[in-house]
């Protein structure tokens, strides 16, 4: 079998916007602050710049 990782997303939310977290699986998973998404219908739901999510460098 091939090798498989885990990834956990975290949504804080609040009135004005939402906070999103991730994290690795694991004691010494890494954490991460991804960024906010203001909570109005204009911003459509997208999650910040996949820039920042892991693997992605």
């Amino acid at each position: 079998m091939g090798e498989y990782s885990e990834l956990f997303v975290a949504f804080d939310v609040a009135k004005k916007k939402h906070a999103v977290a991730i994290a690795e699986g694991g004691r010494r998973g890494e954490i991460r602050f991804v960024g906010e998404i203001e909570n109005s219908p204009a911003t459509g739901g997208e999650l910040p710049s996949p820039v920042m999510w892991p693997g992605s460098t």
